[in-house]
């Protein structure tokens, strides 16, 4: 595990490095990244912690044009292993380091919350010959991600692999995005708009 988050800390460095350089080379230059205030998301989501897939759903706040805030919510289908529904709530933050657009490239770090069934013993690992009678919720840990998407105006899709603070076991997600202005934003922009042409004219 320590040799995951190593290997992981030294990437992010270096693009972090690189995306440094790149918008010191390019700073004259129009920016890229489309600006929007919002995005949904949805799609599927591999947990290996309990070795179920799912589907999940997003809402996104931006900031900044580059980062984003919220909650993430994650329904895992039963197994032949674990028959019962596993549910996942996560609050992460994202930054897209690497703009390539319409590609860009991206981290995430928020802490995971799953409802279960599992029983664990002392040292954390997983019973499985036993189910609880209740469910509970469990903090997994902190998940560190490193994604890439493909942006085309308001639609986009992603794919983010992830790992966990307390555990090395992969979590991936890929799905699509729909970026969006509330109305009013958007009404108050266009007249901006008109009134820039205007002044031109």
């Amino acid at each position: 595990m320590k040799n995951l988050i190593l290997i992981l800390t030294l990437l992010l460095t270096t693009v972090i490095s690189f995306n440094t350089r790149a918008q010191d080379n390019s700073s004259e230059e129009k920016e890229t990244l489309p600006n929007t205030m919002f995005s949904v998301e949805g799609g599927y989501h591999y947990n290996g912690f309990n070795k179920k897939q799912g589907i999940g759903v997003k809402a996104y706040v931006w900031f900044l044009n580059r980062n984003s805030i919220g909650p993430e919510f994650h329904i895992y289908f039963p197994t032949k292993e674990r028959n019962y529904i596993d549910y996942q709530f996560d609050f992460n933050f994202r930054r897209i380091l690497v703009d390539f657009h319409p590609l860009t490239f991206d981290v995430l770090v928020g802490p995971a919350f799953r409802n279960t069934k599992d029983i664990y013993d002392s040292n954390g690992d997983f019973i499985s010959d036993s189910t609880a009678m209740q469910r509970d919720w469990i903090f997994d840990g902190v998940n560190i991600g490193f994604g890439v998407g493909y942006r085309k105006g308001n639609h986009s899709f992603y794919f983010m692999p992830k790992i966990n603070s307390s555990d090395s076991q992969i979590q991936l997600s890929t799905g699509y995005k729909f970026h969006f202005d509330p109305f009013l934003n958007r009404l108050f922009n266009r007249r901006y708009k008109l009134r820039k042409k205007r002044k031109k004219n």
